[in-house]
């Protein structure tokens, strides 16, 4: 599929705004952290800056770019989502409206 192409997976990363969708899903700033490493940096043993460089970077000018340079064609990508849990459901709208945002044709599919 799509996602088998490593230049269309920089697109959509290149679209994400991790910022945004977290704001939507928890609302308060205090409730998540935005960090490229899986574990906190007070887990000094666990944690990592590996990746950081292309860690929410929301540059839609950039996904653009990749998406032509992936030979998009206008596929239909699908994300799953529920919303059985508000938070989880909320981050998926956003993320679907910045892939539209750069031309990624998304169909939201909601289940239990």
């Amino acid at each position: 599929g799509l996602s088998a192409n490593e230049t269309f997976r920089k697109a959509i990363n290149a679209a994400i705004n991790s910022e945004d969708a977290m704001k939507a899903g928890y609302v308060y700033d205090d409730l998540y952290i935005i960090d490229s490493s899986y574990m906190p940096e007070t887990r000094a043993d666990w944690y990592s800056q590996n990746g950081s460089e292309v860690y929410n970077q929301p540059d839609p000018e950039k996904a653009k770019q990749l998406l032509e340079e992936a030979g998009y064609n206008g596929e239909e990508i699908t994300l799953l989502s529920s919303r059985d849990y508000e938070y989880i459901y909320n981050a998926a709208v956003v993320l679907q409206e910045d892939l539209e945002q750069i031309g990624v044709n998304v169909n939201l599919e909601l289940y239990d």
